[in-house]
Order: C-alpha cells, then sequence, then structure tokens
C-alpha cells in the first residue's frame, strides 16, 4: 500500500504542466462559417507510419492529444495520468496524459458506470467512464459520460505512440442497437476478458476515482466478494463501435459509446492521407457529397461491393471480375459482397480464397509476373516474390507505373454500378531489411480477414490504401458516403497558405511502411 501512496502522490498533489505541444503549430484551420448547416473547419492529419493522428482537446484548460481518427470506432479516448504513473499498466511515466482531477474545471468522473474494457485488434485496454469539453479543429463539444479515459493498457500491443481515439463511426440506429444488445451475454469466471487486472492499477483507479467503487476497499471489479477474484466480467458486450466492452460485476448503467461528431452537430466529413511524413487532412461539415455511394451498413459504413476487377492503370475498368459480381449474390441476398472504408485499418483486408485470386489476377496482368510464373504452380506465390524483391527491377522512371490497377464496382445512391481504381502506387509499400543495410523490399498491403455475413456475403475491409487515392466523405444524416479523386489537399492556414507546400509523391515509387499494420476488432458474427 506504500507503493500506492507513493504513486498517488504526484496524482494528487502536483499539478504537472504539459510542455508546449510540438503540434500546436500545425493546428491550423479554416476560418469557420456555416454555408452548409453547420461549422466547416479542416484539421490537420498527422502521419503516423501505420495510421493518421487528429489534434483532439479535452478539458478546461486544454490538455491535447494527438489520437487516431478512427471511422471504425465510435468513441472518444484519451490515457489518463494514472495509467502512466502505474507501474504495469503498459504506460511510460513522463508520456503525455489526462489529468482531470484538481486540473480542469470542465471534468467530472460518472457514478453512473463501472469501469470498462475495450478490445480493439490490437489488444485490450481499460477505461473510466467521464464528463468532458471535447474540442476538434474549431469544433468543441460537451461530452457527458461520453470520454473514456485509458488507466491500462497492458495488453494492447501497439508500437509507437498510442494516444487515444476519435470515433467517426456510422450513428446507430434502434436496429443498430438491438443486435449489439444481443451480443450481452452471461460470461463465467473463465470468460475470455478475465486478463486478471493488476490489482496495485484497482487500488490506484479506487482511490482516485471513488465513484467507480462500490464501498471502502471495493473496486470496480470486486461487486461480489463470496467469488474471490477481483477480474472477472459478469458481462460481455459489444460496444456501439464494434469494440468488445465488458462491464464489471452489476454495472450501475449499461454503458454505450458517444459520437463526437452528433454531439459537436456535424452532419459531414471527409478525409484523405498523404504521404511522405505529410499532413492529410480531416474536414467537418464540408459541402455536401458529390455523387454519393449507398450504405448498406447498421454497425458500420458500408458499401455494396459489386466485384473486383484487374485493368490497366488509368484507363476504363474491365467489365468482368475476377470475384463478389452480381452473379454471385444468392436469394435471400441484399449484395454480393461488403467493403468497410476504414480511416484506422493499414491494410486490405479480406477473404483468404479471394485475397489469393487478387494475388493470382494481377500476376497475371503484370507481364513481369506472368513470364515469372510459367510452369510455376502458384503465381500469387510468384506475385509475392516480385514484389519482396523490388530493389532489382524498381526504377523512378517506370516502377510502379508497369503494375495493373484495382477497380472495385460499388452501388451508388440511385443503384447505379460505378468502378473505382486503386493505382499500385496506394497499395504497394517498401520497407528496409534489418540485418541488411541499404536493402529494401516491397509488400502487397494486402491481408486476410474472413468476415462473412448472411446478408451482405463477405465483407472486405479497406483502409488507409483507400485514404490516400481519395477523398472519402461520409454523411451522417443520409449515412451514405463518397469517394472523390485527386490530390489530397491539405488544410489552408490562416493567411490563406498550403501547410506543407504540395505533395513530392512520385506515383512510379511505392510508399514507406513504418512499424506493425494496425488491424481492426470486429464482430464476424455480427451483420455488416
Amino acid at each position: 500500500m506504500v507503493a500506492v501512496l507513493a504513486l498517488l502522490a504526484p496524482l494528487l498533489i502536483l499539478d504537472r504542466v504539459s510542455g508546449k505541444d510540438q503540434n500546436c503549430l500545425l493546428q491550423l484551420v479554416t476560418e469557420p462559417h456555416e454555408p452548409h448547416g453547420g461549422v466547416e473547419s479542416c484539421t490537420p492529419l498527422l502521419n503516423q507510419g501505420s495510421f493518421f493522428s487528429v489534434q483532439l482537446c479535452v478539458g478546461t484548460p486544454k490538455q491535447c492529444f494527438d489520437v487516431v481518427a478512427d471511422t471504425g470506432s465510435d468513441s472518444v479516448i484519451v490515457p489518463s495520468c494514472i495509467c502512466s504513473e502505474t507501474p504495469g499498466s503498459g504506460c511510460t511515466l513522463g508520456e503525455k496524459c489526462f489529468r482531470g482531477t484538481n486540473r480542469s474545471a470542465t471534468f467530472s468522473i460518472s457514478d453512473k458506470f463501472n469501469a470498462v474494457q475495450i478490445t480493439f485488434g490490437s489488444g485490450t485496454i481499460e477505461a473510466a467512464v467521464a464528463s468532458e469539453s471535447v474540442e476538434v479543429g474549431s469544433l468543441h463539444a460537451r461530452m457527458e459520460d461520453g470520454v473514456l479515459l485509458m488507466v491500462n493498457r497492458a495488453a494492447l500491443r501497439i508500437s509507437g505512440m498510442f494516444q487515444g481515439i476519435l470515433g467517426l463511426g456510422i450513428p446507430k440506429d434502434e436496429q443498430a442497437m438491438y443486435l449489439l444488445q444481443q451480443t450481452l451475454t452471461a460470461s463465467t469466471r473463465h470468460d475470455s476478458m478475465d486478463k486478471s487486472v493488476d490489482p496495485m492499477v484497482k487500488s490506484v483507479i479506487c482511490v482516485v476515482f471513488p465513484e467507480l467503487c462500490g464501498g471502502v476497499g471495493q473496486s470496480p471489479w470486486d461487486v461480489d466478494p463470496s467469488w474471490q477474484t477481483a477480474s472477472i466480467p459478469t458481462y460481455s458486450r459489444h460496444g456501439s463501435d464494434g469494440h468488445r466492452v465488458a462491464h464489471e460485476d452489476a454495472p450501475k448503467k449499461q454503458f454505450e459509446s458517444k459520437l463526437f461528431l452528433k454531439n459537436a452537430k456535424v452532419q459531414r466529413f471527409s478525409m484523405c492521407f498523404r504521404d511522405q511524413n505529410l499532413t492529410g487532412a480531416l474536414r467537418l461539415n464540408p459541402a455536401p457529397l458529390q455523387e454519393p455511394i449507398k450504405n448498406i451498413g447498421t454497425l458500420h459504413w458500408g458499401m455494396d461491393f459489386q466485384g473486383m476487377s484487374i485493368g490497366q492503370r488509368g484507363e476504363q475498368a474491365p467489365a468482368e471480375t475476377i470475384f463478389c459480381g452480381p452473379e454471385t449474390q444468392r436469394p435471400g441476398m441484399d449484395t454480393p459482397c461488403g467493403i468497410i472504408p476504414d480511416s484506422g485499418t493499414t491494410q486490405i483486408l479480406g477473404p483468404q480464397a479471394q485475397v489469393r485470386a487478387l494475388e493470382a489476377g494481377i500476376c497475371q496482368r503484370w507481364p513481369r509476373c506472368r513470364a515469372a510464373a510459367k510452369g510455376q504452380p502458384s503465381s500469387e506465390k510468384v506475385f509475392q516474390l516480385l514484389l519482396e524483391d523490388c530493389s532489382g527491377w524498381l526504377t523512378k522512371e517506370n516502377g510502379l507505373l508497369e503494375l495493373p490497377s484495382l477497380f472495385f464496382h460499388v452501388k451508388d445512391a440511385n443503384g447505379r454500378r460505378s468502378a473505382f481504381e486503386l493505382t499500385a502506387w496506394a497499395w504497394v509499400t517498401e520497407m528496409g531489411v534489418a540485418d541488411q543495410p541499404g536493402r529494401k523490399i516491397c509488400t502487397s498491403n494486402f491481408g486476410v480477414m474472413e468476415y462473412q455475413t448472411q446478408k451482405n456475403g463477405p465483407v472486405w475491409i479497406f483502409g488507409t490504401p483507400l485514404f490516400y487515392e481519395y477523398d472519402v466523405g461520409y454523411d451522417l444524416s443520409t449515412k451514405m458516403m463518397a469517394l472523390q479523386k485527386g490530390k489530397c489537399e491539405p488544410c489552408p492556414s490562416s493567411a490563406g497558405m498550403s501547410l506543407t507546400h504540395g505533395s513530392t509523391t512520385n506515383p512510379s515509387w511505392p510508399r514507406a511502411a513504418h512499424g506493425k499494420p494496425r488491424v481492426p476488432y470486429l464482430d464476424v458474427n455480427l451483420p455488416l
């Protein structure tokens, strides 16, 4: 207990003031105006390698964080100083963290909920539910019981910086909430969420946030003393953002994620990325979507995937598809396949059989690969080996331009079938070899994820490659999307100049890969 009190001393006594935010110069937004029914603003997105982050500020005075801008999540999550000042919690002393008590005039910790656990593709975090003022760009909102303060990330397997999440997921209607409620199931003491929460972490939480605890010496994980265990959730469900949320024993109220965008009265937003460490752009309340795409998702943003074809770069999309064509739609299905456009996922993910068919199809339409694959039993393996050996054939003049493009077909809002191109620059990346200085290898940004649905067939995740190639728009009121081809324009400064002076992107040269790919956590037993 002495160790715990020593840890609490800086939490309760010190009023540590963070140094000047290194990213403050990047927080340049357009002059707010309301031509489209809401305040319009543009906020830079920072390239963190495997994902892009946006500056999100919490509290009064503001405490700012570079959080993942994630269309696959609903929650606002920031790290609590409890995490960085508690050994074994997975955070490091000195990391940027949020301090509410005795620091923010607008902070309150909820007494309606126990602590929650949320599982992502990279692992699980534990968080307390709080109410706070939240700001993104020039927009701000009061989030009542809508800010999750991360107190333990020891089980989170993510390389590099992780300062939280700004959830940009689809608004959930009654049908979505009903589906989510159906996943509420009784657990046992051997539930898969039982990760044996560190007792020291629990003690710290209960002293700093007594509202979360049921009484003296009792933590959110210790409501029923007859169980003789301190880390077993009684119920588990998936949060409205599709992440698994475990509510501890006898929660006072069931927690539901809250969208910042809804609280800030945002009707639309768009996102696009740039490479070579240049900033992308998150535009809030931009102009109405042009040529909107039909949404088929209930729990996720979802496109009606009508087939994948492979053809020459910059030319018309071939009508022939290699999978997910209209002819594959069986009776009782609404669509042949589905696509989730997810800004928080690094790769393009799909069923293994279709990913292998895609690689084989690319090889057959890439002259270099087709020649190398003659007599070989597996053309997709030849494709992978050729990419790995890219240092032997890449040139600044031609390079990736010799590879074919992918064309994915989706239905627009009027039911018309439209094709969109993904050039090799979007889905091929290069990286160094640890024990071979100077050597580079290339790889495709394709990965495997099995997500089969009854109504929408196999579901694909289109991650960052889509956002490098398109400005992806979302409308929260109509729940439609749009893909705008062209250069990603950075946010203008107050003087009307570009934050960075244009992109030096070379479409013939692959983008550099940094860190481990960020993967989504989805309950593949739920519908799209």
